[in-house]
């Protein structure tokens, strides 16, 4: 677990990395253009390839999550004893569990056919 914990937060790190590149230094500027952020990164998920990277992503992130405020609590005494670990850990695996749905939601959100208002032809650059 301390080792998934560490290689979770190295997908995590260059997850943030690649996605504050991306969306805030190419393409389209979203500060001038606030009105094309859900546009750019629907255009974005459209490629396989990084919508299988937002999806690896967002499920490692969640259980890194997870599992830190586990680690937290264990390390730092909130919960003493096995029991107490234990319980809480199901209780940290739950929250992992619903974040990731959550946030899974919201990637089909961008790729899911109820939202189809970007075309093709709107991000070329």
């Amino acid at each position: 677990m301390y080792v998934a914990q560490r290689y979770t937060g190295l997908i995590a790190f260059a997850y943030i990395v690649q996605h504050v590149i991306r969306q805030r230094f190419m393409g389209w500027s979203l500060p001038e253009n606030p009105g094309m952020a859900f546009a750019k990164v629907q255009h974005e998920l459209a490629n396989p390839w990084m919508l299988a990277v937002y999806i690896i992503a967002m499920i490692a992130i969640c259980w890194h999550f997870a599992y830190g405020i586990w680690l937290f609590a264990a390390k730092w005494g909130i919960t003493p004893g096995e029991t107490a670990r234990k319980r809480f850990g199901y209780a940290c695996a739950a929250f992992g569990v619903v974040i990731a749905v959550m946030g899974l939601a919201s990637i089909w959100a961008f790729v899911g056919p109820n939202y189809r208002n970007t075309p093709d032809n709107v991000l070329r650059w």
